[in-house]
């Protein structure tokens, strides 16, 4: 018998996020290896360290981005507590920082993209007198003080096992945040910032069957969880038809009381999907039968900046995109944007494109999150081409390279607004907004306070840009009027 813990690092934010990676693995190392293994399943936020490491012989943590601390803290006790057997990690951190992990603890293997099929090999592989783990696809670990990479695999969707949901009680009791999938991977799979290309090995698009799908709804309804969020990176992909289908069944197993009528489900599209009328047609269908916010990745509203990014869309599909979804908002469908509204090539005139575009389509009057810079990560074309900029080492607890703009204007303006750390009262504020409320009042409250910040955010930058770049007002000015801001955010968390 083989002892194995699994054990997520939880989330910084306070966001109770369920981690449905430790979960999927459990379910496929049990359904491959049954009854020649015992599994654990733990996750920081309910369990802390509440364990003893000496009782298992294999230790599988998911390292989430800010889970470094946790883990290094495990990691500690497993070698003070003479702990012999294995040390996995997994996750972001093991999926883009394995060579930075190995060189800190270069005793650990590091499981890179998908897990489940993988872990079967290895604890397969552990069970053998004399385990060769050169055989057990999609790991990094050093040999003889050189790394040994071993080939990628990813999964076969169409097997795909649902995961254990072993916390089902405690998001109930806690208000948590139920996740599930629909999809892997993305049907565009060539924007620059983005890692997915690296973590799911090149592959495209990849659909759950639709039956899968609707039976974790079943069971995610009888626990009496009503919150789901699937974290698919593009819900839709590129098959309508699949689509329409998916929600035609949700809706009518949801009149046989099969689903909860109360579930709310929170999905991701690309902006190009909304300018099918039929998928804006499904999308109206699904609002009849729980879907209560929408996220697109818009990005930008600079064409350069787009140009950048290469996004399959430009100012203008955005434009578009925007007029569909405020459309769907005045139908009551809560709307998310995705906008990374720096990055290191920008110019003072790409700012003030941004923030114009921002100013035309009232963005600011959503709950999301607009002033973010582009984070450069390991693996991506962002990273690949800007190699002459990230000298610096990375930062392997937010899994990003530091850097400075290269305009000294810009770099100037970042840094005076990312000095008020406002995004810090913005992630308390969502932790609230994003998990199962009691009502819909509460509900309305907390995205009120929400979109109260992020207008005062997007207002402050815009001071910013008045001082900095036109000189329209002075520095003793910009300071009372960003002291005003941070006074009616401070505001916001009583």
């Amino acid at each position: 018998m083989t002892n194995i813990l699994l054990y997520d690092t939880g989330d910084v934010r306070g966001e109770l996020n369920e981690p449905v990676g430790i979960e999927l693995i459990a379910a496929n190392l049990l359904r491959k290896l049954g009854r020649h293994i015992f599994v654990d399943v733990k996750w920081y936020n309910f369990n802390f360290y509440s364990f003893d490491l000496l009782q298992y012989d294999i230790i599988g943590i998911s390292i989430h981005i800010n889970g470094m601390e946790v883990f290094d803290y495990i990691y500690r006790l497993c070698r003070e507590s003479g702990f012999k057997g294995l040390i996995v990690a997994g996750n972001s951190i093991a999926t883009f920082a394995w060579e930075e992990l190995l060189d800190s603890y270069p005793d650990i293997l590091c499981m890179i993209g998908e897990g489940e099929d993988a872990w079967a090999e290895l604890v397969k592989e552990y069970q053998k007198e004399q385990p060769d783990y050169s055989h057990v696809p999609n790991l990094a670990y050093l040999e003889q003080g050189r790394i040994k990479l071993t080939p990628r695999t990813i999964c076969n969707m169409q097997d795909y096992l649902p995961p254990l949901r072993v916390f089902n009680q405690q998001l109930r009791q806690r208000r948590g945040i139920a996740r599930i999938e629909a999809s892997r991977g993305c049907s565009w799979n060539q924007c620059t910032f983005c890692g997915a290309d690296h973590k799911y090995s090149h592959t495209g698009w990849r659909p759950i069957p639709v039956e899968t799908i609707l039976e974790q709804l079943s069971e995610l309804s009888r626990a009496g969880l009503t919150t789901i969020y699937f974290c698919d990176e593009d819900f839709i992909g590129n098959d309508y038809a699949r689509f329409s289908d998916l929600i035609d069944q949700i809706h009518e197993k949801m009149k046989h009381g099969e689903i909860s009528s109360d579930m709310s489900f929170f999905i991701s599209v690309k902006p190009v999907d909304l300018l099918k009328q039929r998928n804006l047609e499904t999308i109206q269908h699904f609002m009849a039968c729980g879907l209560k916010e929408l996220f697109v990745g818009l990005e930008s509203g600079c064409a350069a900046q787009l140009k950048r990014y290469n996004k399959c869309t430009t100012v203008k599909t955005n434009s578009l995109a925007v007029s569909r979804i405020r459309e769907l908002e005045k139908e009551g469908l809560a709307i998310d944007i995705g906008f990374i509204f720096f990055d290191y090539d920008m110019t003072p005139g790409d700012i003030e494109e941004n923030i114009r575009f921002i100013e035309t389509h009232q963005l600011y009057s959503l709950a999301s999150s607009l002033i973010k810079p582009l984070r450069i990560q390991p693996y991506t074309k962002a990273f690949a081409c800007t190699t002459e900029v990230h000298a610096n080492k990375l930062l392997t607890d937010e899994l990003m390279y530091p850097y400075h703009f290269a305009n000294d204007m810009v770099e100037q303006v970042w840094k005076t607004y990312s000095e008020l750390e406002l995004e810090t009262i913005a992630h308390k504020l969502q932790s609230v907004y994003r998990r199962e409320l009691s009502s819909n009042a509460e509900r309305k409250t907390a995205e009120r306070n929400l979109t109260e910040l992020r207008s005062l955010q997007f207002s402050a930058l815009r001071t910013i840009v008045m001082c900095l770049i036109h000189q329209e007002i002075d520095g003793t000015q910009l300071k009372n009027q960003l002291d005003t801001v941070l006074s009616q955010a401070d505001r916001l968390l009583r």
